[in-house]
């Protein structure tokens, strides 16, 4: 007779897993008293522009060279356009979004602090629930940054 626990089993596993992921409440804070993003966990699972350059979860901020309204507007189309993304907080200087993974549905924090005197928009990715991400936030950031310039490219009045 064929063994039949070891699949059940994983299947148990990867929907409690899956389960957990949806339920991860959202974080209490994204932004300090002060208006910086929040400092990233010890685990690999986050990214930020605001962490040491010489330290892992370091990504460079997004700069601009148009409008803050324009650079605005673009954020929020790269965002608007990204599968399983959803906008939870527009505000004049800080955009907030969250991205569901496509298997299990865990929910990473997706944070953007406008500095427009500097033309530099903050970035931060960070997983929920876990430890490891395997890369995904560092990916996410790094694509979120190309589809930004790409489309201030296409913008009018980019110099």
């Amino acid at each position: 007779m064929k063994n039949t626990t070891f699949p059940v089993l994983a299947f148990t596993i990867a929907a409690l897993a899956g389960l957990s992921g949806c339920a991860a409440a959202p974080p209490k804070h994204l932004l300090t008293p002060s208006g910086h993003l929040t400092t990233c966990p010890s685990s690999p699972n986050c990214v930020s522009s605001e962490a040491p350059e010489s330290n892992n979860h370091y990504v460079a901020p997004l700069q601009y060279r148009v409008s803050r309204a324009r650079a605005y507007d673009a954020l929020l189309a790269v965002l608007q356009h990204m599968q399983r993304t959803r906008i939870v907080t527009k505000q004049a200087d800080y955009i907030h979004a969250t991205v569901r993974s496509a298997v299990f549905g865990f929910v990473d924090d997706v944070t953007f602090q406008f500095h427009p005197n500097d033309k530099r928009i903050d970035m931060k990715s960070a997983s929920r629930l876990g430890y490891y991400d395997f890369g995904v936030n560092g990916r996410r950031a790094a694509m979120i940054r190309h589809r930004f310039n790409a489309r201030l490219k296409k913008t009018p009045g980019n110099g």
